[in-house]
């Protein structure tokens, strides 16, 4: 019998009766490296009929459904995908396609046994969702791990908003860490870093102690294992992209907040190759001042809109590595932006590139 985990207790929860019978090695996936540790592989058993059971928790939807999906069967038997959640269009695919899928709060596609369950809304969440807050705290948080790892307390003021003692990354003031990074990042009050903060609590990614007054945030100096656990939760904070023909860069018309971005910010990095117009990132007052050019016949931009700032990241991040290229979106943001390809080449380049960052 299998022991009890985080798994056996969603499979608890479902509608559907779903019994773990042997553990599979998540190699067997036809899925990159990187993205196996996303994965758990079984075969399971649904109402008396044998399945391969694929627990999938990460945010490559796209990508999985043309490795994997495509092929309706694995070892002889249908796959079955578990997911967090499934966004609309993705789930027209595997509806239209016939690939069996059951989601966390319930829904349930089973062709192969002629089973459609809707969700309820009652069904149980398996955490709070992931917010924009929550996002910028925690990319915070890996920064300052990485900059305690590389022993730059020295030279980087604003590490003075945590302490390490015992292996461990503390927050002993929410009020100070405000006051240093607060208006940075976009928490200007404790109230707003307390909703950011709990949800990095639920999530289990960061452990509180002490009462109200005394109260103290700490996790693992271990900056590598929380990316790991952070990469699967984020949400891309781009939320429009627009074209324009200018005969300027973008990046010298507000330099500290527009970044290069996209597959141009990747092949400076990488050996993979540049699209054909140059992509950068931007919010929305920086945008206000590039639309404010005449548009006249030049280079051929796309402009990425980001739902908060993103250039404080990179500028952290440089302090911490000194060759990382100016202007350029920080490796974090750009992995999370282009996740979703699917070209197989840019998700290897994504994955070197964060690899690069725990190297010796």
């Amino acid at each position: 019998m299998l022991k009890e985990t985080k798994l056996t207790r969603i499979i608890d929860d479902l509608p559907v009766a779903v019994k773990l019978i042997k553990k599979l090695s998540a190699s067997e996936i036809a899925i990159s490296q990187n993205e196996q540790k996303n994965a758990e592989l079984y075969i399971a058993e649904v109402m008396q009929q044998r399945i391969i059971l694929i627990s999938y928790a990460g945010s490559h939807f796209k990508w999985l459904y043309g490795r994997l999906v495509t092929s309706a069967t694995l070892a002889n038997l249908p796959v079955v995908l578990l997911l967090p959640q499934l966004e609309s269009r993705i789930k027209r695919q595997f509806l239209l396609n016939n690939q069996s899928f059951i989601t966390y709060n319930g829904e349930t596609f089973l062709p192969c046994l002629g089973i459609r369950l809707f969700a309820t809304p009652s069904a149980p969440r398996l955490q709070p969702d992931f917010t924009y807050g929550a996002q910028r705290l925690a990319l915070v948080i890996l920064l300052a791990q990485l900059a305690f790892e590389n022993e730059l307390t020295g030279t980087t003021n604003w590490l003075s908003a945590f302490s390490r003692r015992e292996g461990l990354l503390l927050i002993e003031s929410s009020q100070k860490f405000v006051n240093i990074l607060g208006p940075a990042v976009g928490m200007n009050n404790r109230s707003a870093f307390k909703r950011a903060m709990d949800v990095l609590v639920a999530n289990e990614m960061v452990q509180v102690a002490g009462t109200t007054r005394n109260r103290q945030y700490y996790c693992q100096l271990a900056s590598q294992q929380f990316w790991s656990n952070l990469s699967v939760k984020m949400i891309t904070p781009f939320t429009s992209r627009r074209t324009y023909y200018l005969q300027i860069f973008p990046e010298q018309l507000v330099p500290e907040n527009v970044l290069t971005s996209g597959f141009t910010a990747l092949s400076q990095l990488t050996l993979i190759g540049d699209n054909p117009y140059v992509t950068s990132a931007t919010d929305l007052s920086a945008m206000a001042n590039v639309t404010k050019q005449r548009l006249v016949p030049g280079q051929k931009y796309c402009l990425q809109v980001a739902a908060y700032p993103v250039a404080i990241f990179a500028s952290l991040y440089r302090q911490i590595n000194h060759q990382y290229p100016e202007h350029l979106l920080d490796p974090f943001h750009l992995y999370i932006s282009l996740q979703n390809e699917m070209d197989e080449r840019v998700q290897d380049e994504l994955a070197e590139l964060i690899d690069q960052i725990w190297e010796e």
